[in-house]
């Protein structure tokens, strides 16, 4: 068993140099007449997820917003070349591609001034927004397989996120004031969790050696809730999240 490059894989500035570590593991396990068994690795990250939440618009007359999205998710993981494992550790390379949609709809009390310039609301407006999921970059995701015992601990070393987008809602961001509906794929940490990327609950993608040694496809999964972060949230008056996204990777024997 080699050095223990759990956590140093776990740090993204120096991806390449476990990339480097575990492709030296490869050749090493080649060299020594052990045949690879290279395996396809594909996935998905898929689910719902949805809030409601009341927020104070306007301090001085105690006016309220609402909003209340909805959102599915069915983001897909397709892989590069075979991942060639050998006993020592597994080092996947692949790329995400976003798919599913988003709505928010709610309302908003509307922004006005008063003659001596103080700032009012008025009645409330409805709102509607939505589109689709958009990742959060070129869509790499890299993972390292680390040998623990007779299993091996995985983490992303280069991952994608997913989100409603960079402006989701640009007719309520451009009412001055207040807070807004809550975007939760891209302000919460569902998402890191299921890809075990939030550190204050720490994990790993875990895969038995006896798998990989062996010729039948498996599947592994990750499923997770909402984060809790409404009770963080001082800014809601309301707020309630609901659903779930589920990380599976497969892997398939490449011959």
């Amino acid at each position: 068993m080699g050095p223990d490059l759990g956590p140093t894989c776990r740090a993204r500035a120096i991806a390449a140099l476990c990339g480097l570590a575990l492709i030296a593991g490869v050749s090493a396990g080649s060299a020594s007449g052990a045949a690879p068994r290279e395996w396809i690795v594909s996935g998905s990250l898929t689910g719902t997820y949805g809030n409601n939440v009341t927020w104070i618009d306007c301090v001085d007359s105690g006016a309220t917003g609402s909003a209340r999205e909805r959102a599915t998710l069915k983001a897909t993981l397709s892989g590069g070349k075979p991942a060639p494992y050998t006993g020592t550790g597994l080092f996947v390379a692949a790329k995400w591609r976003p798919g599913g949609s988003w709505s928010v709809t709610g309302s908003k009390p509307l922004r006005t001034e008063a003659p001596d310039g103080t700032p009012t609301c008025g009645a409330p407006q409805p709102f509607h927004c939505g589109g689709p999921i958009r990742g959060g970059g070129a869509g790499a995701a890299t993972i390292f397989f680390q040998p623990h015992g007779k299993v091996l601990a995985g983490h992303f070393a280069e991952n994608d996120f997913f989100k409603e987008g960079d402006n989701p809602c640009p007719s309520i961001e451009s009412m001055p004031g207040g807070t807004g509906p809550l975007f939760g794929l891209a302000s919460t940490a569902i998402e890191p969790d299921a890809f075990f990327e939030n550190s204050l609950k720490p994990g790993s993608l875990i895969i038995s050696r006896s798998k990989l040694m062996g010729h039948a496809s498996f599947s592994i999964r990750h499923a997770v809730g909402p984060d809790g972060g409404c009770a963080r949230r001082s800014e809601y008056t309301r707020c309630t999240q609901s659903g779930r996204l589920t990380l599976t990777l497969r892997f398939t024997r490449a011959h």
